[in-house]
């Protein structure tokens, strides 16, 4: 199955994460002009968080995404503590699917940006951009990101998957 989110013809915005503009641009919505682009992630996080509150997945429902429904913030009032962090969903049966088993619904990559983990850099990557291929969720920085990707999706995804445990090695947990 595939499934991809539309761009809807807004800019999408990544950034370094822990970055003090990283957090103004998800909160005041700042687009992409050209002038922010992919950064490699900080070297604190195995899996894509926001940097103050420890937020798996900056907030994003995981289970949301193998639902269809998408790419959708969760709520406070459905948590749960995963790896450390705190991972939010839309409603209870979502929690519940998670708790039972995460790995099921964990992004490739720790949610770093698929086509720079083939190259061997965790770059952030925007939760908004995302593709579900066969079983498995890749996040990317950009629509442009994306569609590299899918170029040669079988290539890139054999890349990433030999890249990413040296990759893995080098974010602390």
């Amino acid at each position: 199955m595939l499934r991809m989110t539309s761009n809807n013809g807004q800019g999408r915005v990544a950034l370094r994460l822990g970055s003090v503009i990283w957090v103004a641009a998800l909160f005041l919505g700042i687009s992409q002009a050209g002038i922010l682009r992919p950064q490699p992630a900080a070297a604190n996080e195995q899996i894509l968080s926001h940097p103050a509150h420890q937020l798996g997945l900056l907030g994003y429902d995981a289970v949301a995404f193998f639902a269809d429904e998408g790419a959708v913030l969760g709520s406070a009032d459905h948590e749960l503590i995963y790896r450390g962090l705190v991972w939010r969903f839309v409603h209870e049966a979502n929690k519940r699917a998670f708790a039972a088993d995460p790995a099921r619904y964990l992004p490739a990559y720790g949610g770093f940006d698929a086509r720079k983990a083939a190259s061997g850099i965790a770059a952030a990557s925007d939760p908004r951009v995302y593709l579900v291929l066969g079983q498995r969720l890749f996040l990317f920085a950009s629509p442009a990101s994306r569609y590299a990707f899918l170029l040669n999706a079988e290539r890139t995804i054999v890349q990433a998957d030999n890249r990413w445990p040296e990759l893995l090695r080098t974010l602390a947990p």
